[in-house]
């Protein structure tokens, strides 16, 4: 938590993205009790996640505006921005935020700016010295998003730096929000124009909510196959057997069951300081796990590693990754296999790596088997969310494994190409028809409010 501090006229904090609070629970609900006299008078986020805990806190050490006010910078992930349904904690926490003028600005920062994460982040930026300023009952959102520069090579998943160039722009666009001026048309014009790019607009978005909705449709579909036809099989007409297994069901009868211990040895990642990273040999990142498959051929990360650490932590050709930890669970259980060698590569530590002892399990069955959707639901389920969500050696080695004959393993293992790779080529297909539609929106709106563009 935020030091117990009277008040301050500045505050900045990053606190930890999806960290549950059950275990101060009491201590929180008594505080909440106390209402504003308290720290948390506006309301509790869910137990899941107390970022806005931090954020409150910070708020009751306000000074208040007529003894100078106070500032606060906190960054989060967009959980505080979309969670909780009208009436919920989180939404009653951000109806007093916008009802008290305290929001200032949020900044929508560039993804993979962290070693351990590539998720979303803002931002929050308030203040109780609007009152009586130009920026008095408005809120200024800025979209820093493109605004990075790739590292050279990347430290852990921190693939982006936000260079000074960057800062000095954000910097800018704060502070041009109090002296720019705008040139305003006659009311009827105004009209006009709302009308006109409020049906045009109202199209647009219409047209990319379906295609959203298609990659959705798409993105489960794919899912969906994956799930089936690494549990049943390709053959309909095969003889089932119940597997033992809940969650699973029945499956074809000439296949076998057995956890994932049976398999292989499971084994953490590397854990160096931040001084040996950027050089050195390659480095397998959380990112790189996370986000495909099959492990890339050639990874943008480099670690300075000694012999024995490189044969400790070695990426081999049938390895199978799973991302181990992070700051929330959605990200934790992902798996990735390695089909090719990387030579003289190490690991992340917030991974853990299962190598088979033989050849009972082919890799281009794993590569889609451990990324089922009934496997990602055990393991969420089970795994350790009490600081940080957590995967364990002991939960992974108990993870169940089904093993059709080779020569089937092959067969799923080539079909799932075919289908996966046709799914994603749709997917793509359509992600680049959004891009097209918001660049022409974006377009639309400038020609139009800056007369470039008449409207009758």
């Amino acid at each position: 938590m935020i030091p117990r501090v009277e008040q301050a006229g500045c505050f900045q904090s990053n606190p930890p993205f999806g960290r549950e609070w059950k275990n101060e629970k009491r201590v929180v609900e008594d505080e909440a009790k106390r209402g504003f006299a308290g720290r948390f008078g506006a309301g509790l986020p869910a137990a899941s996640d107390g970022q806005m805990l931090f954020l409150m806190t910070a708020i009751s050490k306000m000074k208040e505006p007529r003894d100078g006010g106070s500032r606060i910078a906190i960054i989060h992930n967009g959980s505080p921005l979309f969670t909780g349904d009208a009436g919920s904690g989180p939404s009653d926490i951000r109806k007093y935020i916008l009802e008290s003028d305290l929001l200032e600005a949020i900044i929508a920062l560039p993804n993979d700016i962290f070693y351990n994460t590539g998720i979303a982040t803002y931002i929050w930026v308030l203040s109780n010295k609007k009152a009586g300023t130009r920026r008095e009952g408005k809120v200024q959102l800025i979209n820093a998003n493109g605004l990075y520069e790739k590292r050279r090579k990347a430290l852990g998943n921190k693939r982006n730096d936000i260079p000074e160039s960057a800062i000095a722009e954000i910097h800018v666009t704060l502070n041009v929000f109090n002296n720019f001026s705008i040139p305003i048309p006659l009311k009827e014009v105004q009209r006009n124009i709302g009308n006109y790019l409020d049906d045009k607009c109202s199209r647009i978005d219409t047209i990319i909510d379906k295609q959203r909705e298609l990659i959705a449709k798409l993105k489960v579909y794919k899912q969906s196959i994956i799930t089936e036809t690494v549990t049943k099989g390709l053959k309909l007409d095969v003889k089932l057997k119940d597997s033992g297994i809940e969650f699973i069901g029945e499956i074809p009868f000439t296949w076998k069951v057995c956890r994932l211990r049976n398999i292989g040895v499971p084994q953490n990642g590397i854990s160096k300081g931040g001084e040996f990273f950027g050089y050195g040999y390659p480095f397998v990142s959380y990112g790189d796990v996370y986000q495909n498959y099959t492990l890339p051929i050639h990874v943008d990360g480099l670690i300075d590693t000694t012999d024995n650490e490189r044969k400790n932590y070695s990426v081999e050709e049938g390895d199978i990754f799973f991302t181990r930890t992070s700051e929330t669970v959605e990200e934790v259980g992902f798996s990735s296999v390695c089909e090719k060698t990387i030579p003289n590569a190490a690991f992340a530590g917030f991974i853990i790596r299962v190598r088979p002892f033989d050849d009972t399990l082919y890799t281009g069955y794993s590569k889609y088997y451990f990324r089922s959707s009934h496997h990602r639901a055990y393991l969420v389920k089970e795994m350790n969310l009490v600081t940080r969500a957590s995967l364990g050696q002991d939960l992974l080695k108990s993870m169940p494994v089904l093993l059709p004959p080779m020569e089937e393993q092959k067969e799923i293992a080539k079909f799932l190409d075919k289908k996966c790779s046709a799914i994603d080529n749709a997917i793509k297909t359509k992600e680049k028809i959004i891009d097209k539609l918001i660049a022409y929106k974006k377009s639309l709106i400038y020609e139009v409010v800056t007369g470039k563009k008449e409207v009758i």
